[in-house]
């Protein structure tokens, strides 16, 4: 997600570790609440660094927000990095 949403100009120089990440990717991307990127960066972090994995609806509910941020960036691409984020890196 962070690199697609930096294709699209937004959060450059933000890598997701950020303490105040959650409050400026639902600023960024208008159409994530502040709640959405708080519950996103928790399952992520859960994902990653807690034992175990997340369930398959949590998993769910993370893919929605990272669709509601490829979907807010995905028109403002220029043509050559739609073709790139949907064929080549299908992110979409």
């Amino acid at each position: 997600m962070m690199e697609l949403i930096g294709m699209g100009g937004y959060l450059r120089g933000k890598n997701g570790m950020e303490e105040d990440f959650a409050q400026c990717l639902s600023k960024e991307i208008e159409r994530i609440t502040p709640e959405e990127a708080r519950r996103l960066m928790n399952l992520v972090y859960r994902e990653s660094f807690g034992k175990g994995h997340i369930s398959e609806k949590e998993q769910e509910e993370a893919y929605h927000i990272y669709e509601k941020a490829g979907n807010f960036v995905y028109p403002n691409l220029k043509r050559w990095r739609k073709w790139y984020v949907r064929y080549w890196k299908c992110y979409l």
